[in-house]
Formats: structure tokens, C-alpha cells, sequence
């Protein structure tokens, strides 16, 4: 292979990144992404809930490096409470701790970046623990109401339901193993070439 070529096969790879030298994974279950306004989840009965720990990710069209994400807390006593979390590619669990929660709002990324949620682990005193994972939704939905999903309600102008259904890669922020083999194997080769180009170019004795 030349050494043209071999440089092609290591752009090809550094390019199958993804988008912010991130690389990009299918989602294996349904997440919920949404853009522009905030969204504001409460429970479906009106009761006050409490609210465990939730996944947090950037969804698509976000710029590079992490994000800021503020979500603010209403309480069934009227006051309020807020947390800030630096968002980045792939899904980390964020522990919130709230209790008697009336609603909590997130939100949205700059410009038409996506905030994306998955299990959202809450509780109320009339259903007990559950769990929000959007498997009860259709993948590739767009959302542009009001929409219920377990026992909450989300409100909101404009999100996404992105799943298996539905091709749409998330940037993980760590490179998969595949990746890194085609880069390794790119940059080896590179390697061997320049040395026996080196050779070749060297004077030989007489």
C-alpha cells in the first residue's frame, strides 16, 4: 500500500469518529431527546412525586465539548431548588435526591442542540417507585405536545423519540474497539512505510 493510501485509510478512520471527534454508537433502547424550549415533567395525577436519579446525554446537533444543564426543581410547599451539570456525549446517571417535588423543568442546549433523558427513577406515594425509560413510546416519534409516558407527563414544543427503530447514532465521547483497530492498524502501516521509504532513500555502500 502507498503511503498515499495508507494516509486515506487513517483520515477514513479518524472521520468514522462521528461528529466532534466523538465516536458514534446506535442506541440498543428507546431515549427521548428535545430542542428549543423547555420541558417540564410532572406526574400524570397531579401528585407530588420524588425524583431518585435520571440519565443525562448531549442529544444530536450540539457543539463540541460539554454542556451546561440546569434542571429546576418546583416543590409541592411552593418553594424551588435548582442543579447545574456539565453534559456530555454517552449516558451517565445523575443522582437528584428531590423529594415532594410538584414538577421539575429542564433546560435546552444551545441553539438546536438536543437534551436527551432516559430512566428517570421517581416515586409517589399513591404508585409507589417507577421508572421512566420510553420503551412505552414509538422510536422515531415527534413529539410536539404535551405526551405521557408511565406515570409522567412531559410538556414541551418539539422532541424526539430515538431508539433501535430509529438510525440515529449518539455520540458516545469514547472511541469504540473497532474504531481504535482501524486506527492502529492505519498508523502501524503508516509506520512501516516511512521506514522502508527511509531505507530506500538512504545511500547505499559502494
Amino acid at each position: 500500500m502507498s503511503k498515499r493510501n495508507l494516509a486515506g485509510a487513517v483520515l477514513a478512520a479518524a472521520i468514522s469518529l462521528g461528529a466532534n471527534g466523538q465516536a458514534a454508537a446506535a442506541l440498543t433502547s428507546n431515549v427521548f431527546g428535545f430542542a428549543v424550549d423547555p420541558l417540564v415533567m410532572s406526574t400524570v395525577s397531579g401528585d407530588a412525586f420524588d425524583l431518585a436519579s435520571l440519565d443525562l446525554a448531549l442529544g444530536p446537533k450540539n457543539p463540541p465539548g460539554p454542556q451546561s444543564e440546569t434542571i429546576f426543581g418546583l416543590f409541592a410547599d411552593s418553594h424551588t431548588d435548582s442543579m447545574t451539570f456539565d453534559v456530555g456525549y454517552g449516558f451517565h446517571p445523575r443522582t437528584i435526591g428531590w423529594s415532594g417535588l410538584q414538577s421539575v423543568r429542564f433546560s435546552h442546549m444551545p441553539g438546536d442542540g438536543y437534551l436527551a433523558l432516559d430512566n428517570i427513577r421517581y416515586a409517589t406515594d399513591a404508585a409507589g417507585a417507577g421508572v421512566v425509560d420510553f420503551e412505552d413510546r414509538t422510536a422515531g416519534e415527534v413529539i410536539n405536545t404535551n405526551f405521557k409516558s408511565g406515570k409522567m407527563n412531559f410538556d414541551l414544543y418539539w422532541g424526539v423519540v430515538y431508539g433501535p427503530a430509529n438510525p440515529v447514532d449518539f455520540p458516545t465521547g469514547v472511541p469504540e474497539p473497532a474504531t481504535w483497530a482501524v486506527l492502529l492498524t492505519g498508523f502501524a502501516g503508516l509506520g512501516v512505510a516511512l521506514r522502508r521509504s527511509r531505507r530506500l532513500s538512504d545511500p547505499q555502500p559502494a
